[in-house]
């Protein structure tokens, strides 16, 4: 099992514009290989690597890190 890595963004968990905002916000974030998969409820998202895809989890990484400077929820 992998760790997991925090990102920090300005939406505010719990609020009622929260889910909403990061839909918006969250709509062009994607994984960056086939086969990964991001799910994105309310106001988190879970990337899921296959373990045949194991190689790309830095990719993908820093994939949703550019994303969240690239749309300043970081």
């Amino acid at each position: 099992m992998s760790g997991s890595a925090t990102i920090n963004v300005s939406v505010f968990q719990g609020s009622s514009v929260g889910p909403p905002m990061f839909m918006v916000a969250g709509y062009d974030l994607k994984p960056k290989h086939s086969g990964s998969h991001i799910d994105k409820y309310a106001e988190d998202s879970y990337l899921l690597i296959p373990a045949c895809n194991i190689a790309t989890t830095q990719s993908e990484l820093q994939s949703v890190e550019g994303w969240a400077e690239e749309t300043t929820l970081n």
